[in-house]
């Protein structure tokens, strides 16, 4: 279609119209259609403000759970084809319903240990923990944690530390000898 359009191939239309016809019958309705959904005053026009990302709870999905399960949207920019990707529906030209990563991560394979990454909605899968929802707002602007590498750099920036030590087994023995 772009080709054709920059080739003036107008043949398309059979002669009952032109591109220029096209396109500007094509930018009047699409500014009629935002004008209807969102007001007269461009100022207030926030592709945030229609392109959010849902965050839906497998259980949050059941009338009454959503509440406790589910996230707060998020404002989001872009679209598919964009750094910090989301993409919509075809035919649903504003919500963010198809994908959006849930970890982003920028891995610096000269430095590991400038590494970084981060998750949403949070840390924690569990609903009623304070880090269920925390990291949504990091993750909307991108502003990555550390994701240290080397011994060092993780022993250095290590806030806890757990050791699990195996727990011995007893072998039963069967009948004849066989364990």
């Amino acid at each position: 279609m772009i080709e054709r359009w920059e080739l003036g191939d107008d043949g398309l239309f059979e002669g009952l119209t032109t591109w220029a016809e096209v396109v500007s019958k094509s930018l009047e309705d699409a500014m009629s259609d935002v004008r209807g959904r969102f007001g007269r005053n461009s100022r207030r026009w926030r592709w945030g403000r229609v392109h959010r990302l849902e965050l839906i709870h497998a259980f949050g999905r059941r009338r009454g759970l959503a509440w406790f399960f589910n996230a707060p949207s998020i404002k989001v920019g872009g679209n598919t084809d964009t750094v910090l990707a989301t993409s919509q529906m075809p035919g649903e030209p504003f919500e963010t319903r198809l994908s959006a990563p849930s970890w982003r991560q920028v891995i610096d394979v000269g430095k590991w240990d400038a590494s970084g990454g981060i998750h949403v909605p949070g840390q924690s899968g569990q609903p009623g923990s304070r880090h269920y929802r925390d990291l949504s707002r990091r993750w909307q602007t991108n502003r990555q944690f550390p994701l240290y590498w080397s011994p060092l750099e993780v022993r250095r920036h290590a806030r806890t530390r757990l050791v699990l030590h195996p727990v011995p087994t007893t072998h039963a023995t069967e009948p004849g000898g066989r364990t």
